[in-house]
């Protein structure tokens, strides 16, 4: 498996949001950042004591419409399996032109239908929403979340990454499953 690597420097947004990017070199400085922090992380997991996690992030884009059927069954699995997650402090609902997207870093090798739809997670997951209305898109959503997460994976570790998987979500299925590198090797 060709892993696409990179530390923690920054604080983690946890399950609770991130900024979104502007029009004005927002994405570029985005860029920049994972770009900075996939070098980190290449850094620390070869250092002589590293322990690095092996990691895919499934990026997981959910529309309005789907979203509190898909909320209430996070809700569900996480009290299912006595995690220590909640989605209690999400919004209840979203806007008609709203979306909400949620990183979930997975142990690497565990992507495909295989896991079902609330696999486990390896680490902290991120969640953000947006609006369409604002001039936000899913897409820079999700560089937001890659880069936060990136930058923080796990308290105490450093993680080789596999380029991220979105998945775009639809009446309770991933209908659109791509892999993001966002122009990076």
């Amino acid at each position: 498996m060709r892993l696409f690597r990179r530390s923690p420097t920054v604080n983690s947004q946890g399950l609770f949001g991130a900024s979104f990017v502007s029009a004005d070199g927002g994405r570029k400085q985005l860029l920049e950042g994972l770009e900075r922090g996939l070098a980190a992380l290449d850094h620390s997991a070869t250092a002589p004591d590293a322990s690095p996690l092996q990691i895919q992030l499934v990026v997981q884009v959910c529309a309005s419409s789907y979203y509190a059927e898909w909320k209430s069954g996070w809700e569900r699995a996480w009290q299912k399996r006595g995690e220590d997650l909640s989605t209690s402090r999400w919004p209840s609902s979203l806007p008609a032109d709203g979306f909400v997207v949620l990183l979930l870093p997975l142990a690497a090798g565990r992507v495909g239908p295989s896991v079902g739809k609330h696999p486990r997670l390896a680490a902290t997951p991120i969640f953000s929403t947006g609006s369409s209305a604002t001039g936000q898109n899913h897409e820079d959503a999700v560089l937001v979340s890659v880069s936060s997460w990136v930058a923080n994976p796990a308290a105490g570790h450093t993680a080789l990454l596999a380029p991220p998987v979105i998945e775009i979500l639809r009446r309770g299925a991933a209908t659109q499953r791509s892999v993001q590198t966002f122009g990076l090797s």
